[in-house]
Protein backbone atom coordinates (compact mmCIF):
# COMPACT_ATOMS: atom_id res chain seq x y z
CA UNK A 1 0.00 0.00 0.00
CA UNK A 2 2.96 2.58 0.61
CA UNK A 3 4.35 1.89 -2.81
CA UNK A 4 0.71 2.94 -4.33
CA UNK A 5 0.86 6.17 -2.01
CA UNK A 6 3.90 7.38 -2.87
CA UNK A 7 2.81 6.71 -6.67
CA UNK A 8 -0.27 8.80 -6.19
CA UNK A 9 1.50 11.51 -4.35
CA UNK A 10 4.12 11.83 -7.21
CA UNK A 11 1.71 12.07 -9.41
CA UNK A 12 -0.16 15.02 -7.65
CA UNK A 13 3.07 16.86 -7.18
CA UNK A 14 3.69 16.42 -10.91
CA UNK A 15 0.88 18.58 -11.49
CA UNK A 16 2.90 21.83 -10.32
CA UNK A 17 6.37 20.70 -11.11
CA UNK A 18 5.38 19.41 -14.90
CA UNK A 19 3.67 22.59 -15.13
CA UNK A 20 6.66 24.94 -15.26
CA UNK A 21 8.78 25.55 -17.63
CA UNK A 22 11.60 22.42 -17.95
CA UNK A 23 11.97 19.15 -19.60
CA UNK A 24 8.44 17.56 -19.27
CA UNK A 25 7.89 19.24 -23.15
CA UNK A 26 10.63 18.96 -24.98
CA UNK A 27 11.46 15.00 -23.70
CA UNK A 28 7.87 13.92 -25.38
CA UNK A 29 8.38 11.50 -27.78
CA UNK A 30 5.95 9.50 -30.30
CA UNK A 31 4.60 6.10 -29.61
CA UNK A 32 4.32 3.79 -32.15
CA UNK A 33 0.70 2.43 -31.06
CA UNK A 34 -0.77 5.92 -31.11
CA UNK A 35 -3.44 6.82 -34.07
CA UNK A 36 -5.03 10.25 -34.24
CA UNK A 37 -7.72 10.91 -36.15
CA UNK A 38 -9.39 14.29 -36.62
CA UNK A 39 -12.26 15.31 -34.38
CA UNK A 40 -13.86 18.59 -33.89
CA UNK A 41 -15.66 19.38 -30.61
CA UNK A 42 -18.35 21.85 -30.29
CA UNK A 43 -19.15 23.61 -27.09
CA UNK A 44 -22.57 25.05 -26.75
CA UNK A 45 -23.18 27.01 -30.15
CA UNK A 46 -19.69 29.30 -30.46
CA UNK A 47 -17.15 27.44 -29.10
CA UNK A 48 -15.15 24.95 -31.28
CA UNK A 49 -11.76 23.64 -30.39
CA UNK A 50 -10.16 21.42 -32.96
CA UNK A 51 -9.49 17.82 -31.39
CA UNK A 52 -7.20 14.49 -32.50
CA UNK A 53 -7.88 11.13 -30.85
CA UNK A 54 -4.91 9.71 -28.69
CA UNK A 55 -5.43 5.91 -28.17
CA UNK A 56 -3.30 3.59 -26.13
CA UNK A 57 -3.97 0.13 -26.77
CA UNK A 58 -2.00 -1.29 -24.45
CA UNK A 59 -4.02 0.08 -21.47
CA UNK A 60 -6.68 0.65 -23.46
CA UNK A 61 -7.86 4.10 -22.89
CA UNK A 62 -9.01 6.92 -25.46
CA UNK A 63 -9.14 10.56 -24.91
CA UNK A 64 -9.26 13.11 -27.24
CA UNK A 65 -6.89 16.65 -26.82
CA UNK A 66 -6.32 19.99 -28.65
CA UNK A 67 -4.46 19.59 -31.77
CA UNK A 68 -1.66 21.99 -30.40
CA UNK A 69 -0.81 20.70 -27.24
CA UNK A 70 2.08 18.49 -26.89
CA UNK A 71 1.94 15.23 -25.20
CA UNK A 72 4.41 12.60 -23.14
CA UNK A 73 4.15 9.41 -22.22
CA UNK A 74 5.66 7.53 -18.90
CA UNK A 75 5.55 3.93 -17.74
CA UNK A 76 6.17 2.42 -14.39
CA UNK A 77 2.98 3.95 -13.47
CA UNK A 78 1.54 4.59 -16.99
CA UNK A 79 0.90 8.12 -16.97
CA UNK A 80 0.34 10.15 -20.57
CA UNK A 81 0.20 14.34 -20.40
CA UNK A 82 -0.76 17.00 -22.34
CA UNK A 83 0.16 20.18 -22.22
CA UNK A 84 -0.60 23.64 -23.55
CA UNK A 85 1.85 25.34 -25.74
CA UNK A 86 3.48 28.83 -24.08
CA UNK A 87 1.64 32.18 -24.63
CA UNK A 88 4.59 34.32 -24.46
CA UNK A 89 8.51 34.26 -23.13
CA UNK A 90 7.07 35.09 -19.62
CA UNK A 91 4.51 32.08 -19.80
CA UNK A 92 6.22 30.13 -16.75
CA UNK A 93 3.56 27.63 -16.61
CA UNK A 94 1.51 25.14 -18.95
CA UNK A 95 -2.02 24.04 -18.10
CA UNK A 96 -2.38 20.38 -18.69
CA UNK A 97 -4.06 16.84 -18.51
CA UNK A 98 -2.42 13.60 -16.99
CA UNK A 99 -3.76 10.52 -16.88
CA UNK A 100 -2.70 8.43 -14.10
CA UNK A 101 -3.08 4.49 -14.40
CA UNK A 102 -2.60 3.19 -10.53
CA UNK A 103 -3.13 -0.74 -11.61
CA UNK A 104 -0.82 -1.96 -8.51
CA UNK A 105 -3.33 -2.49 -5.55
CA UNK A 106 -3.51 -6.21 -4.60
CA UNK A 107 -6.69 -6.08 -2.80
CA UNK A 108 -9.94 -4.02 -4.08
CA UNK A 109 -10.07 -0.81 -2.82
CA UNK A 110 -13.19 1.93 -3.27
CA UNK A 111 -13.64 5.24 -4.53
CA UNK A 112 -13.79 6.54 -0.79
CA UNK A 113 -10.53 4.82 0.07
CA UNK A 114 -8.70 6.06 -2.36
CA UNK A 115 -10.11 9.77 -2.22
CA UNK A 116 -8.92 9.61 1.59
CA UNK A 117 -5.38 8.61 -0.18
CA UNK A 118 -5.63 11.33 -1.98
CA UNK A 119 -6.38 13.40 0.66
CA UNK A 120 -3.39 11.84 3.40
CA UNK A 121 -1.21 12.88 0.30
CA UNK A 122 -1.90 17.08 0.07
CA UNK A 123 -1.22 17.00 3.47
CA UNK A 124 2.34 15.16 3.06
CA UNK A 125 3.40 16.34 -0.87
CA UNK A 126 2.23 20.25 -0.35
CA UNK A 127 3.20 23.05 1.82
CA UNK A 128 -0.53 24.59 1.75
CA UNK A 129 -3.64 23.29 0.11
CA UNK A 130 -7.10 24.04 0.46
CA UNK A 131 -10.22 21.99 -1.10
CA UNK A 132 -12.39 23.52 -2.63
CA UNK A 133 -14.83 21.18 -3.55
CA UNK A 134 -15.78 17.54 -3.72
CA UNK A 135 -18.69 15.23 -5.57
CA UNK A 136 -20.05 12.04 -6.70
CA UNK A 137 -19.88 12.04 -10.63
CA UNK A 138 -19.04 9.58 -13.80
CA UNK A 139 -16.18 9.16 -16.30
CA UNK A 140 -15.94 6.49 -18.89
CA UNK A 141 -19.50 5.69 -17.90
CA UNK A 142 -18.62 4.85 -14.15
CA UNK A 143 -19.14 5.92 -10.74
CA UNK A 144 -16.28 8.42 -10.14
CA UNK A 145 -15.09 10.89 -7.60
CA UNK A 146 -14.39 14.51 -8.43
CA UNK A 147 -12.18 17.03 -6.50
CA UNK A 148 -11.27 20.81 -7.18
CA UNK A 149 -8.09 22.41 -4.54
CA UNK A 150 -5.80 25.10 -4.59
CA UNK A 151 -2.31 23.41 -3.81
CA UNK A 152 1.56 25.59 -3.27
CA UNK A 153 4.66 23.46 -3.62
CA UNK A 154 7.58 26.24 -2.81
CA UNK A 155 6.48 28.91 -4.63
CA UNK A 156 4.38 27.13 -7.05
CA UNK A 157 0.69 27.60 -6.70
CA UNK A 158 -2.03 26.01 -8.97
CA UNK A 159 -5.57 24.90 -8.66
CA UNK A 160 -6.21 21.33 -9.49
CA UNK A 161 -9.43 19.46 -10.94
CA UNK A 162 -8.98 15.76 -10.13
CA UNK A 163 -11.15 13.16 -11.04
CA UNK A 164 -11.19 9.10 -10.54
CA UNK A 165 -12.59 6.20 -11.35
CA UNK A 166 -12.69 2.28 -10.85
CA UNK A 167 -12.36 -0.54 -13.29
CA UNK A 168 -11.26 -4.09 -12.73
CA UNK A 169 -9.25 -2.85 -9.38
CA UNK A 170 -7.28 -0.44 -11.97
CA UNK A 171 -7.73 3.37 -10.42
CA UNK A 172 -7.62 5.90 -13.59
CA UNK A 173 -7.11 9.37 -12.31
CA UNK A 174 -7.63 12.46 -14.54
CA UNK A 175 -5.91 15.96 -13.20
CA UNK A 176 -6.16 19.33 -14.81
CA UNK A 177 -3.96 21.85 -13.29
CA UNK A 178 -3.74 25.42 -14.37
CA UNK A 179 -3.06 28.46 -12.46
CA UNK A 180 -5.28 29.83 -10.00
CA UNK A 181 -6.27 33.13 -12.82
CA UNK A 182 -6.09 30.84 -15.81
CA UNK A 183 -8.02 27.83 -14.78
CA UNK A 184 -11.60 29.35 -15.91
CA UNK A 185 -10.13 30.07 -19.27
CA UNK A 186 -8.83 26.24 -19.53
CA UNK A 187 -11.52 24.54 -17.77
CA UNK A 188 -13.67 24.15 -20.95
CA UNK A 189 -11.28 22.60 -22.84
CA UNK A 190 -10.19 20.34 -19.70
CA UNK A 191 -13.69 19.41 -19.13
CA UNK A 192 -14.41 18.31 -23.19
CA UNK A 193 -10.81 15.91 -22.79
CA UNK A 194 -12.42 14.62 -19.93
CA UNK A 195 -15.98 14.24 -21.50
CA UNK A 196 -14.39 11.77 -24.05
CA UNK A 197 -12.40 9.73 -22.07
CA UNK A 198 -12.75 5.91 -22.54
CA UNK A 199 -11.46 2.86 -21.26
CA UNK A 200 -11.89 0.13 -23.77
CA UNK A 201 -10.21 -3.57 -24.64
CA UNK A 202 -8.60 -3.82 -28.07
CA UNK A 203 -8.75 -6.83 -29.46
Amino acid sequence: MRKNILIIGLALLMVISSGCIGESQTTATPNPTLTLQPATITQGETSKYFFVTYENPVEGIRIKYPAGWAKNEEQEPSRISFYSPLESESDMFSEHVNILIDDRFTQPITLVEYEEIILDQLDYFFTDYRIVSTSKTTLANSPAHEMVYTATQEKSTAKILQIFTIKDNKVYVITFGAEPNRYSEYLDIAQEMINSFEIIYFF
